[in-house]
Formats: C-alpha cells, sequence, structure tokens
C-alpha cells in the first residue's frame, strides 16, 4: 500500500511526483524540493548502511559471547563422553577435539570484544545516528517551511510565493552550513536541547502578503501536510507500537515476544535443573559412588550433564535479555504511544479547521508549528535512546 511507503511525506521516492500531479495538481509545480531530496537522500543511504552494520556487529557480539561460554561449558561433559565413544585423548582426533574445547572459547570471546567495541563506540553507529539525525532535521524542514510560510504560498500573487521559494533555499543552504562536517556534535547538541532552543529551523517571516489567499491551492497544500504529514506520522507511530511488518520479518531471536517466551522457557529450565542438581547430590550422599573414573551413566556424571545443562540455559537467557535490551522494543513502543497520540490531538484540530468555510491561517499555522516541535521531541528522544543501548533496530 501507498500508505506503507517510507519517506513519501518529502517526494524522495521516484514516482511521489506523478502521485502528486494525480492528486495533488493546485500545488504539483512548486511543491517538489529537489535539492532537499538529494540532501535526504545522500543521508538516507547513509544511516540505512550504518544502522545494518551496526545492527549485525551487535548481535555477532551476544552470539560470540554465547559460543565461547557453551565451549566451557561443555568441556566436563565432553571428558566423560568422547571416551566412550571411542574419541578419547589418546586417539589424534580426541587430542584434536580436547584442544578445540580447551582453548576455542578464547577465540570466541576476542570476536565478541571486537564486534561489541564495535557496535557500542563504532564509527558505524555513529555515522548512522548523525545521518538520522540529518535526515530528520532536513524532512522537519521541509514541513516547517510549509508552515510558516503558508499565506504566502496560498496567495494568489505570484511575489508572495517567488519570495517563500527563494526563503526556503536560504533555509535550506542555513542547514547545511548548522551541520557542517561535525555531525556527532549536532546529535550531541539535539540529545541535550531539553527546552528545545534549536527545534526551529524556519522563522515566520515578517513580510505580509499582498494577495489574497486562493481556496484551491489553499484546500490542495492543506489537504497535502494533512496527509503526508499529520496522518502519515500517525499511521507510522501505529505501525511501529504495532511492531510493524519490517519487524515481523526478522529472525525470532529479533523480535520481542519470540525473545520473552523463549526468555521464559530457558529461565524455567535453568531452575528445573537446579533442582535436579541438588537432588541428586542428596542421592549420592545416600548412595556414594565406589572410588575410581566415573562411566557416562553414573550419578556423579548426570549431575555434571545437569550443570553443563543448567549453565547453557543461564547462557541463553543472559544472551536473550542482551538482545531485548539492545533492542530497545519496549522504550520505542512508549515514545511512539505518546508521539501518535498526541499527533492524533492535532490532527483533529486541524480537521476542525480545515472544516470551516474560511480556513484561519494563522490558526492552522500554530497547530502545524506544534507538530513540528513534536517532530523534533520524537527525534531527540529517538538519539537519546540510541546513543545509550547496545545496538538498536
Amino acid at each position: 500500500m501507498e500508505a506503507d511507503v517510507y519517506n513519501r511525506d518529502i517526494l524522495a521516492n521516484a514516482d511521489d511526483e506523478d502521485i502528486l500531479r494525480e492528486r495533488y495538481p493546485d500545488i504539483a509545480d512548486w511543491l517538489p524540493w529537489p535539492e532537499l531530496k538529494a540532501a535526504f537522500l545522500k543521508a538516507e543511504g547513509i544511516a540505512a548502511a550504518e544502522k545494518g552494520k551496526s545492527q549485525r556487529y551487535g548481535r555477532l557480539a551476544i552470539w560470540c559471547a554465547l559460543f565461547s561460554t557453551a565451549i566451557i561449558a561443555l568441556t566436563p561433559a565432553l571428558s566423560i563422553l568422547a571416551p566412550v565413544i571411542g574419541i578419547g585423548p589418546e586417539t589424534v582426533f580426541g587430542g584434536y577435539l580436547a584442544g578445540v574445547f580447551r582453548y576455542g572459547w578464547i577465540p570466541f570471546l576476542a570476536l565478541s570484544a571486537w564486534f561489541g567495541g564495535h557496535s557500542l563506540h563504532g564509527e558505524r553507529r555513529a555515522r548512522w545516528l548523525e545521518a538520522r539525525a540529518q535526515c530528520e532535521r532536513l524532512r522537519q524542514l521541509f514541513f516547517q517551511h510549509l508552515a510558516c510560510w503558508l499565506p504566502q504560498l496560498v496567495s494568489t500573487d505570484p511575489n508572495d510565493r517567488t519570495a517563500a521559494l527563494e526563503a526556503r533555499a536560504a533555509a535550506l543552504a542555513h542547514l547545511r552550513e548548522h551541520y557542517g562536517s561535525d555531525g556527532g556534535a549536532v546529535v550531541h547538541r539535539i540529545v541535550n536541547d531539553l527546552d528545545h532552543r534549536y527545534w526551529a529551523l524556519v522563522e515566520v517571516p515578517l513580510r505580509a502578503w499582498t494577495g489574497q489567499t486562493d481556496p484551491r491551492v489553499a484546500a490542495c497544500l492543506l489537504r497535502y501536510i494533512r496527509d503526508r504529514r499529520l496522518a502519515y506520522q500517525q499511521r507510522h507511530a501505529s505501525r511501529q507500537v504495532d511492531c510493524n511488518a519490517l519487524r515481523s520479518r526478522q529472525s525470532i531471536f529479533s523480535r520481542w515476544s519470540a525473545q520473552r517466551r523463549l526468555m521464559v522457557t530457558f529461565g524455567a529450565a535453568f531452575v528445573v535443573f537446579q533442582w535436579i542438581i541438588g537432588v541428586l547430590y542428596i542421592v549420592i550422599d545416600a548412595f556414594p559412588a565406589p572410588p575410581g573414573p566415573q562411566g557416562p551413566q553414573s550419578l556423579t556424571s548426570v549431575v555434571i550433564y545437569a550443570q553443563v545443562a543448567a549453565t547453557l540455559s543461564a547462557a541463553f537467557v543472559v544472551a536473550l535479555k542482551a538482545l531485548e535490551d539492545g533492542m530497545q522494543y519496549r522504550k520505542d513502543m512508549m515514545r511512539y504511544r505518546t508521539y501518535g497520540g498526541i499527533t492524533a490531538r492535532i490532527t483533529a484540530k486541524v480537521d476542525e479547521l480545515i472544516a470551516r468555510t474560511q480556513a484561519d491561517l494563522d490558526r492552522l499555522r500554530i497547530y502545524l508549528l506544534v507538530m513540528e516541535e513534536l517532530s523534533y521531541w520524537e527525534m531527540r528522544e529517538f538519539l537519546t535512546l540510541h546513543l545509550d543501548s547496545e545496538f538498536s533496530t
């Protein structure tokens, strides 16, 4: 569906301008912003690539740590079972196998540290967040300009619209200068902007418009903003809250609900194995085994198997918990619930004003700018969350 296409709000897709001419013909000649689109697509490409790599590194760090723990945990069981199946340490293969289990955890641990370092503190993660912030600021610039210059854009005097289009070019140049080469400093400035001092990218013009409001152009532009900004953001927030299609296509270890079920299962298994170990120790005390090597069926060996199983269960719980914390699904959902709820209220107010015979452009502009500050808040919360998370979706 068209509603599920990302970045259609700022006409970033190949067919967006064709759709614009079909559905919003009265604004199709001047609404596209090629310079902003080019800057957005460049930053979007960087954000998508670096996000994927940062996410993969985070997952690999967790799985390498799990494999390292599993190798150590399985070593006692191997020492019991290997001689039984004819691969004891006296055989060539048994010697190699014993060496693998004795030292094999070390490279996995080193890989875990390496992947974790690149995921948490690497340049890829920083470039992802910098590019993501730039994308969202460009999106905000697009709609802040429409809100601030709304009366001029729908004026019957072509000079008013010319002045508005010249102003947007200057605003884009200012934003590029604002970001400069140190995107990391901009990200931290946004994260620390608790009182939203830097949310506005466009100022409401002091210059009065000279023409009258063109009702057809005004209706078309307001419908576009309503559809492409307000309703679009509502749908986006709703999809995120409901774990949208993108998340549902990920593997079972990336889905929060599946992780929770697996964590409960492995957690219960760990507790049960601990109980079994406790009972077996009581039995061993009551019926001590004769001295000498223990066979694979002895109670002592069964205790070792239970200890291995309990250790592996605990390792899986820790790994799944790390994945859950790294994904930050619950905090993301809380943020999107708030964002979607306030957006719905703004949309209702805008709908009331649009429904009137004579649209109050000044009041509409206020509501649209409230939406833009809300968008800034959501972006700032996103950056704050993912600066601190292990890795992100």
